[in-house]
């Protein structure tokens, strides 16, 4: 069994804008492009199937690594505006075994939203490391949303 302090990490960020806002720029390819990467990544490609089962798929540009890396994975829980659970694979082919999980909640109070977002199942501590700072890049990216 995973140590919860090797296999999560989680952060919460508030938005100044209503959460079926925020929860929007998790579910439209478009809006992904302009946030889902850190600094210096270049969305190149987005496909989103914004079902239960359906799958999401993204090629991006890092501009330390010469080739493209692809994001994919599968939504497990979708509840709009309130909650998105979701695997998380990098790689060409998507793989079950290999899949992290995100878990994301959006509560809105007075016009902002406070989003938590939950990604476990790391087999590694510097895995999870790479990813904390990853996710605030993109949160960061999120934020200029929503000025």
């Amino acid at each position: 069994m995973k140590s919860p302090l090797v296999s999560e990490l989680s952060l919460q960020r508030t938005f100044n804008a209503p959460r079926e806002r925020v929860f929007r720029a998790w579910s439209d390819p478009e809006l992904l492009k302009l946030w889902l990467g850190g600094h210096g990544v270049k969305s190149l490609h987005a496909r989103v199937d914004f079902r239960v089962g359906g799958m999401y798929e993204m090629d991006m540009q890092v501009p330390t690594d010469a080739g493209i890396q692809r994001l994919c994975g599968i939504y497990q829980e979708i509840k709009a505006p309130e909650k998105l659970v979701f695997t998380w694979s990098w790689g060409d082919k998507y793989s079950a075994d290999d899949a992290t999980l995100v878990t994301v909640t959006f509560i809105e109070n007075d016009g902002k939203t406070t989003m938590t977002l939950k990604h476990e199942r790391f087999d590694s501590a510097p895995a999870r490391d790479m990813h904390i700072k990853g996710w605030d890049m993109c949160v960061n990216r999120l934020v200029n949303l929503f000025p």
